[in-house]
């Protein structure tokens, strides 16, 4: 719940909580931890804890289909075999793409983001071609 930041979809998915649509509930420890090593491998390191629940849940769920416009979540749905969708963007990934972090100054790459060691300066997330 706290990914949907739109108001008007907040006060949607409210009500149908309220009335009984929609139920909240928690993924297995086995398909989060399944979850957290593909991530880890596509190198999708900036994924929140309520992303990586989302795919988890979506993993603990016969056929599955999960609507998203983040880019990165939809890279790990892809990656895991589950069927997605764009939100309001229109925006879908083509392919699964492993991702690696770039210094802008100084073009060293690193596994994950943060700084740069050399340089200080914030870390750019790339898709490896």
């Amino acid at each position: 719940m706290s990914e949907v930041k739109d108001s008007n979809s907040r006060f949607n998915l409210e009500l149908a909580i309220s009335g009984g649509k929609i139920i909240v509930i928690e993924p297995s420890k086995s398909a989060l931890a399944r979850v957290r090593r593909e991530s880890e491998a596509l190198g999708e390191l900036g994924l929140s804890d309520a992303d990586l629940s989302v795919a988890a849940l979506a993993l603990d769920l016969s056929r599955p289909f999960v609507f998203t416009d983040d880019l990165a979540l939809q890279n790990l749905l892809a990656s895991l075999g589950i069927r997605y969708g764009s939100v309001k963007l229109g925006v879908r990934l083509t392919k699964v793409k492993r991702i690696i972090y770039v210094c802008p100054s100084c073009g060293r790459t690193y596994s994950s983001p943060g700084l740069c060691y050399f340089c200080g300066n914030r870390l750019l997330r790339r898709p490896v071609t």
